[in-house]
């Protein structure tokens, strides 16, 4: 076997010597790598830190307290801000005079079980978890809240989890178990025994009487005898019971000429050229997760006829004629 000659093992020497330092290298390069990367992110971690203490001093300029029946919350000015257009923007946007009570506190007359979610999406625009144990009267009672505060964007984040829930839950129908409630009826309303029946028992013509039944999102009911004029549509409990809702509180369908009704419509027409006769069923569906109020007679396909609903509503019938006797059916 031939043996290198000394020039030759000279040259392997140097190449061996090259690609040792060429290994040193790229390990003293990829330790620098190591390094650097845990620098930049020292130093990226500092930086958050420097900013969440600089918004920290910032909190402690701005900070507030807010009494919401009866229940405190401290936050401040400029999370009350985060949403333009709604009411707690509205109060703290220095545009109207509103001061802090004798303990410093702004109060506001509502129940405080929902107001932790506000505070929350107004932080970090995210949903409360929550929400997902809510049942369909938690989530109705919330979004009357969010109506009240303008958080429009809110109530649209929490109409998909409204549409799950509906969704999941087994399919009843509510038409058969609801009746009307006399300690939501006004004094002139006679309600049967079953309580399916309302009759508006006045000795003169009016809008005195209003009957309210069972909380639901669907139901039918009947016109039984003498309605000319009658307003049949849903509405929350805070209702006027002696009548005359239909342009304050709710919305309705005008039995004579068939316009709706609302503090927003006046007369608008709907399904004009219908005749209301005694006998026909008049079916009404509140959808929750779209906001509407559609209406349908005697079977016919379901219209929308108002959009923009939340909360809690219940049936509502606003009587005019005395002896109108209408039936849920």
């Amino acid at each position: 076997m031939t043996q290198p000659t000394p020039s030759e093992t000279s040259r392997m020497d140097i190449l061996a010597k090259i690609e040792s330092t060429i290994a040193t290298l790229n390990e003293t390069k990829q330790a620098l790598d190591q390094q650097w990367t845990s620098l930049a992110q020292e130093i990226n971690r500092i930086k958050q830190f420097e900013m969440k203490l600089s918004q920290f001093r910032e909190n402690q300029k701005e900070k507030i307290k807010i009494n919401v029946g009866g229940t405190v919350f401290c936050t401040t000015r400029r999370t009350m801000l985060k949403e333009p257009g709604s009411m707690l923007a509205a109060m703290f946007s220095g545009n109207f005079s509103i001061e802090p009570d004798s303990d410093g506190e702004y109060f506001i007359d509502r129940s405080p079980k929902y107001f932790p979610i506000i505070l929350e999406f107004l932080r970090d625009s995210t949903l409360d978890s929550e929400i997902s144990r809510y049942d369909s009267d938690d989530l109705d009672h919330l979004l009357k809240e969010l109506d009240y505060y303008g958080l429009d964007r809110l109530i649209e984040l929490i109409r998909p989890t409204i549409a799950t829930l509906e969704s999941t839950s087994a399919k009843t129908d509510e038409s058969s178990s609801i009746v009307f409630l006399a300690d939501q009826s006004g004094s002139r309303i006679v309600i049967s025994k079953n309580g399916r029946e309302a009759r508006y028992a006045s000795s003169s013509p009016g809008w005195n009487g209003t009957a309210q039944a069972t909380k639901c999102r669907s139901w039918r009911v009947r016109l039984v005898d003498n309605c000319p004029n009658i307003m049949v549509g849903m509405a929350n409990s805070n209702i006027h019971r002696e009548g005359n809702n239909y342009r304050l509180e709710g919305w309705y369908l005008y039995i004579q000429g068939g316009s709706l009704y609302s503090n927003r419509h006046s007369a608008d027409p709907f399904m004009p050229g219908t005749t209301f006769v005694p006998g026909m069923i008049i079916e009404a569906r509140y959808d929750v997760v779209q906001g509407t109020l559609s209406f349908g007679i005697n079977g016919s396909p379901l219209k929308v006829a108002f959009v923009g609903l939340v909360g809690d509503l219940h049936p509502t019938f606003d009587f005019y004629n005395a002896g109108s006797v209408i039936e849920l059916v």
